[in-house]
């Protein structure tokens, strides 16, 4: 299971400075995309995986309180210069992007009981 680090540079609104974020997606976030990109038509994540990148970013960022709930996701993607993955703190390279390692393991699994009583 890879766990999803995104760097995030959002134009501040009115102004052309920028804001810098890193932000973990959690399921909660994947799930919120699924349900939107069903609503407005999109496609879903592997055929438009900057999208759903900047999407789950949107969510994540919504949910920690660093974009008011008043953005829309379309205000949001507007506001997305940059929405680069990052794996171990660094950029993903297309080459391990295209290996599938484009996010940081994680072990959500518990120890197994030891045998026997």
């Amino acid at each position: 299971m890879k766990r999803m680090t995104l760097a995030v540079e959002l134009e501040q609104p009115g102004t052309d400075d920028t804001i810098e974020y890193t932000v973990e997606g959690d399921n909660r976030d994947m799930v919120r995309f699924d349900l939107i990109r069903a609503r407005k038509g999109w496609p879903g994540s592997s055929d438009a995986p900057i999208l759903w990148a900047t999407v789950v970013a949107y969510f994540a960022l919504r949910r920690s309180g660093e974009v008011p709930e008043s953005e829309t996701v379309e205000q949001f993607i507007d506001r997305a210069v940059h929405v680069t993955y990052l794996k171990d703190g660094e950029p993903v390279t297309p080459e391990d992007a295209l290996a599938g390692e484009s996010g940081d393991d994680v072990d959500p699994s518990q120890p197994g009981v030891a045998p026997g009583y």
